[in-house]
């Protein structure tokens, strides 16, 4: 059986990859139609996560869109007065650092893994900042991550 890539080396893949492949012009394709109809879909189905995050902006009086595409991919939140994408990732299925950097991924972990690189850069190549927001710091730190995006949107 093959050995599993490390967990820092899907990153570094990943990263490169997206860097390679991220284009504007991918927007204008012929996908984009396909693609807004699946996230206006995703919207009327977030993940327990999700509604914890937009509990947390609710709570903070932020303007936010969900299930954002840019380019060829879905992002979880846009607000807009920040110009700042906000993914939302379950510990399980992104692979949570604090849980997983030294343990052997999954093939969907993998896969999360290298998407999130690739989706990270995407937006940071459209302008975007993007910050990330894990399951276990919703679920055990609201307070913490309440208060950090009361900072980051003032």
């Amino acid at each position: 059986m093959a050995k599993q890539p490390s967990y820092r080396s899907l990153v570094k893949k990943a990263t490169a990859k997206a860097r390679f492949l991220a284009n504007p012009e991918a927007a204008k394709s012929k996908n984009k139609k396909i693609l807004q109809s699946k996230a206006n879909k995703m919207s009327n189905s977030m993940t327990s996560p999700e509604e914890v995050f937009a509990n947390i902006l609710k709570e903070i009086g932020v303007k936010y869109e969900t299930q954002k595409v840019i380019g060829t991919k879905i992002f979880d939140f846009f607000i807009p007065h920040k110009n700042m994408i906000v993914e939302v990732d379950g510990d399980y299925w992104h692979a949570n650092p604090l849980v997983y950097e030294n343990k052997e991924l999954n093939k969907t972990q993998t896969r999360n893994v290298k998407n999130d690189k690739f989706k990270e850069v995407l937006a940071r190549g459209y302008g975007y900042v993007l910050e990330r927001v894990w399951e276990y710091d919703l679920n055990n730190n609201y307070k913490k991550e309440k208060d950090r995006f009361k900072k980051l949107l003032k």
